[in-house]
């Protein structure tokens, strides 16, 4: 449940509205990596808790559509990619992933007022599946619309990010 907490709080640092520091989320204090920004905060639980975000934009609207993190339990050491998706998001259908031919299993964790949490640990096939591509997709359904939404998520600059967030 704690680390629930931990990705709930990374993610909405970042997350999907407004009141950041510049329109892409980032702060002076945070790095880029390619797409992905590392973004460190500190919360009750940890003194320093950082994960590396990247928000997915919309070409119609200019507004964001999805935002990802990942991050590390410090308690458990385990290595989960965290999602936040507009309310509306149809539950039962699920949020599911691919990168090249493995499946990504996201778990739906809760919706909040900024939207709905799924994650899934990445374990080390995982990873090295992600840094032996470059991109994966993730799908979801909104209720009341037919067809699933396919979203891209470079992971151009994931791996040199990992290697500075495993240094945090």
């Amino acid at each position: 449940m704690q680390m629930t907490r931990l990705i709930l709080a990374l993610v909405l640092s970042v997350g999907l509205s407004g009141g950041l520091a510049r329109a892409d989320g980032a702060t002076p204090k945070d790095r880029w990596f390619g797409n992905w920004v590392l973004h460190c905060t500190k919360t009750r639980a940890v003194e320093n808790a950082c994960a590396l975000h990247q928000k997915i934009i919309s070409a119609e609207t200019r507004h964001p559509v999805a935002a990802f993190a990942i991050a590390r339990n410090t308690q458990s050491d385990e290595l989960r990619l965290a999602v936040i998706l507009p309310l509306g998001l149809d539950i039962p259908a699920g949020v599911s992933g691919k990168a090249g031919d493995a499946p990504i299993a996201f778990v739906v964790q809760t919706c909040v007022r900024r939207g709905c949490i799924a994650s899934t640990q990445v374990d080390d096939k995982l990873l090295e599946t992600l840094h032996g591509t470059e991109a994966f997709a993730t799908t979801f359904k909104m209720r009341s619309v037919a067809s699933p939404t396919t979203l891209s998520v470079s992971l151009k600059g994931l791996e040199e990010g990992l290697k500075v967030l495993e240094a945090k």
